[in-house]
């Protein structure tokens, strides 16, 4: 029954065209009243949980070593360095991005994922 609560009222919201982070959060109010297990303290108790985690911290610090290094310039060097190397070979924008994303910035960036995008888009601005 909870379920089809949780459900109904957040596709109703949706239908009203009530933003889908709002929706999230308004249609568990009435799940709130509605089953007695579940507390506002148990509500607030797994949220907090759920934003307690590293991989979230790894998003803005990620960020933040990304401005670090275009304020500081290291970008600019680690660019010109791999452009030196294989900036006049065919296809090498290619291959600078190649350098970039998998043996310069592997030892400064540490999260696998986020290496090629962060590298093509230093690329973008040149």
């Amino acid at each position: 029954m909870a379920a089809l609560v949780l459900f109904g009222s957040f596709f109703l919201l949706l239908a009203i065209r009530v933003p889908v982070a709002f929706a999230l959060g308004l249609a568990a109010l009435p799940v709130l009243i509605l089953e007695p297990r579940l507390s506002p303290m148990v509500l607030f108790n797994e949220m907090f949980k759920s934003y307690n985690s590293f991989i979230l911290l790894a998003v803005p610090f990620f960020l933040l070593t990304a401005n670090l290094m275009n304020s500081g310039g290291i970008t600019d060097r680690l660019m010109r360095l791999s452009r030196a190397l294989v900036g006049h070979f065919p296809g090498g924008l290619a291959q600078i991005n190649v350098i970039l994303s998998f043996s310069l910035q592997a030892s400064l960036v540490h999260q696998q994922p986020m290496r090629p995008a962060r590298a093509s888009s230093s690329l973008r601005h040149r």
